[in-house]
């Protein structure tokens, strides 16, 4: 007659079952695949075949065996998401959170049908997943032998669940410390040029104290306080990101399409010098947020300027296209390198024939234009650049809709 412990149970089963809880002690290191060591441990004990782990989301997620084990477990094959039917069946077993002999199906169902007999156990994680161990083979299985090997487990689920939440957790950290990092570099790029525009013109009413007719130190003023607005506009959006609105609300009201690029013609000259000129219809009116579209403008503008020779004027040129409008920049500078196209607008895309770029221009003029419910391109032809920003002309851009009062 075998020992047997003081609660009746026999003590050549509590040592198998501490033999495996302390294979999945040591395991707890690498848990994906000490879990296999486990299984491979647990098949003999419980006199099954083939054994599985298979980790059941709460959600809509799909079931994933994890890891097998036993003499038949190369017909389970690789560990990954099961489907069909079997997964099923192993999500009907995850709802039970007991001892079962699993469903008649699922003895039926390849690769499990090569056993004569299948049982299954779940363990409710504390994610509210859940871990079900199946098992199977010519002999039924013990459902004491099958609770004990539950334990350790699905405490080697547990820790494979664990590690990836906090593998996922540190993916997200890290995200956000790139979008803080991308948010902080743009804004010092987009701040430069209401910046730039408003130390051009303060210095222009210094240079020439007294010397300016009174309508023209008048505009100097207005257009120092227009850039000082803006510049605080775009302080507060920051601010607005910070504190959970990703870009701050739009804006939107009835514009004039010529007042925006006249504004943006006059920034870009004080900035960068050189000259504009302006192809608008000056009756077209649009609905729009002007100060997203005079910043995405603006650092087309800029570049423009920045690339294109001196004696050759930059145009920006408005078209009416369809329901929308194209705001197009176009310089005689040398173009971009092919090898940056692919990434063109995405975030630190800089050419090599450009080394003073930032790669953030162009990035923001996408967000912005996305933002206005948008599209960005850009052409060469005929040794003339052409970057242009597509906006709707009437309706709100979708998803950003806000009282136009404001």
């Amino acid at each position: 007659m075998d020992e047997q412990a003081a609660d009746g149970t026999p003590m050549g089963a509590m040592r198998s079952t501490d033999s495996v809880t302390s294979t999945a002690l040591r395991a707890l290191r690498r848990p994906q695949t000490g879990l296999a060591a486990v299984l491979a441990a647990v098949a003999p004990e419980l006199d099954a075949a083939m054994v599985a782990a298979y980790l059941v989301p709460s959600g809509s997620d799909p079931v994933e065996m994890l890891a097998s084990g036993g003499p038949r477990a190369a017909a389970l094959g690789p560990p990954g998401n099961a489907s069909g039917r079997q997964a099923e069946l192993i999500r009907s077993v995850g709802l039970e959170v007991a001892f079962t002999q699993a469903p008649p199906a699922l003895a039926d169902c390849p690769p499990w049908s090569k056993n004569q007999h299948v049982s299954g156990i779940s363990t409710l994680l504390s994610d509210t997943s859940s871990c079900v161990l199946i098992a199977g083979g010519d002999t039924p299985i013990d459902p004491d032998d099958l609770y004990r090997a539950s334990a350790p487990v699905g405490l080697m689920i547990q820790a494979i669940s664990q590690e990836r939440e906090i593998a996922r957790l540190r993916g997200d950290v890290h995200q956000m410390s790139q979008d803080r990092s991308l948010l902080a570099s743009t804004l010092q790029h987009d701040l430069r040029s209401p910046l730039t525009s408003i130390l051009g013109y303060a210095c222009t009413l210094k240079q020439h104290p007294g010397e300016l007719p009174v309508d023209q130190q008048a505009n100097l003023l207005d257009a120092i306080i227009s850039q000082a607005e803006r510049l605080n506009r775009m302080i507060g959006e920051t601010i607005a990101r910070e504190t959970g609105d990703i870009s701050g609300p739009l804006r939107l009201r009835l514009v004039r399409a010529t007042d925006v690029v006249e504004r943006v013609a006059a920034a870009g000259h004080i900035g960068s010098g050189g000259e504009v000129v302006i192809e608008c219809d000056s009756d077209l009116q649009i609905v729009t947020d002007p100060d997203r579209l005079e910043r995405a403008l603006l650092n087309l503008v800029d570049n423009a300027l920045k690339y294109s020779p001196s004696e050759v004027p930059v145009h920006v040129i408005v078209e009416v296209q369809g329901s929308g409008v194209t705001f197009t920049v176009a310089d005689n500078g040398p173009g971009v390198s092919p090898e940056v196209l692919p990434g063109l607008f995405g975030a630190y895309a800089t050419d090599p024939q450009r080394a003073d770029g930032t790669g953030l221009g162009l990035h923001s003029v996408r967000q912005l234009a996305e933002e206005l419910g948008g599209r960005v391109g850009y052409s060469r032809t005929h040794d003339w650049s052409r970057f242009s920003i597509t906006i709707p002309s009437e309706a709100d851009p979708p998803n950003k809709k806000e009282d136009q009062s404001r």
